[in-house]
């Protein structure tokens, strides 16, 4: 499995699949309410449209689809010369889907007419990494050249180049208020840049190996960011502090993943060692451990905050947690 997404109602899980395949799961009973066959080769993201009627996917040969959750054909939007398409999003009031591919640029898609609006040649390596802001006015992106890029969604003009990583960035994030920017990268730093001016704010610096991403909790006090070196730090935004209880530490394996759950209280954690850890964000208490099958790559909280959704080499996991 490559990816998961919960509806925005907590209905429906969608599970993105190598085998060319994305499943919706109606979570009352867990079946498949269905099974979407795709011809973008390896499906390696799916997310849901924010009012939850259309399903996108994204595939290794260039092409991105559109479905309706309720049924019917897919819209398929082929990127020319693009290459593979690593992730895609959609803006907040959903008129839009951003991708992002393996020729450095970015897309965007008018929805859902699947017609291009604009595309934003960003980077001269694969662009693994688009995020829009909250108010939906800017697109980042991240990439291996060592560069973060702000874009104006409106003109498809560059507002900023983040500049200052020394090594690839792996990932980025905006706070739930739009005015920061947050940046990870193999150089084992973490980067908090001003919103949209792109002034640099803070180097967070502690991790010993890369950086893989990072997330903050749902009212923006905090950045949680995950790490090769088998730790989650958290952080106090915006002057990025450590908390007293910062480093989460228990995993024997690189983290790729976490997730606040919906009230910001707890931080869950999935790692390649297997487990999934869940977290007090006030003490760093670990609460439990679950060991499932393979690594894991990546967690998601459903809206309730009790059931969690993991993705893994072998399978996407749904976990409840019960105080």
């Amino acid at each position: 499995m490559r990816g998961c997404a919960f509806s925005p109602d907590g209905a429906v899980l969608a599970t993105a699949s190598t085998d060319g395949t994305a499943c919706l799961w109606r979570l009352t009973d867990g079946t498949a309410q269905t099974r979407l066959a795709n011809d973008a080769g390896i499906i390696r993201r799916c997310t849901f449209s924010p009012d939850g009627t259309l399903l996108a996917t994204v595939g290794t040969n260039g092409k991105a689809q559109l479905r309706h959750v309720s049924g019917g054909a897919a819209q398929t939007l082929v990127a020319e010369n693009a290459g593979m398409m690593w992730g895609c999003t959609f803006s907040p009031d959903g008129t839009i889907l951003a991708t992002a591919s393996d020729d450095g640029s970015a897309r965007l898609w008018h929805v859902p007419g699947g017609t291009v609006q604009k595309v934003l040649v960003c980077h001269n390596s694969a662009l693994r990494t688009c995020v829009f802001s909250p108010d939906g006015m800017y697109l980042a992106t991240a990439n291996r050249d060592r560069t973060a890029r702000l874009w104006d969604v409106s003109s498809g003009a560059q507002v900023a180049a983040l500049t200052g990583h020394s090594q690839p960035l792996m990932g980025c994030a905006f706070s739930p208020d739009g005015t920061l920017l947050a940046t990870t990268g193999d150089d084992r730093t973490v980067r908090l840049w001003r919103i949209p001016n792109g002034t640099e704010l803070a180097v967070l610096t502690g991790h010993s190996d890369v950086v893989n991403g990072c997330t903050f909790s749902p009212d923006g006090s905090l950045l949680a960011t995950t790490s090769d070196d088998r730790t989650t730090r958290l952080w106090r935004i915006p002057d990025g502090t450590r908390l007293p209880a910062a480093v989460l530490s228990g995993h024997t394996g690189w983290v790729e993943d976490c997730a606040f759950t919906p009230d910001g209280t707890l931080v869950a954690t999935a790692s390649r060692d297997g487990t999934v850890r869940l977290w007090q964000v006030t003490t760093g208490h670990c609460l439990c451990s679950l060991r499932v099958a393979g690594p894991l790559f990546g967690i998601t909280w459903h809206p309730d905050g009790i059931t969690l959704s993991v993705v893994g080499g072998k399978g996407v996991y749904m976990l409840s947690y019960l105080p």
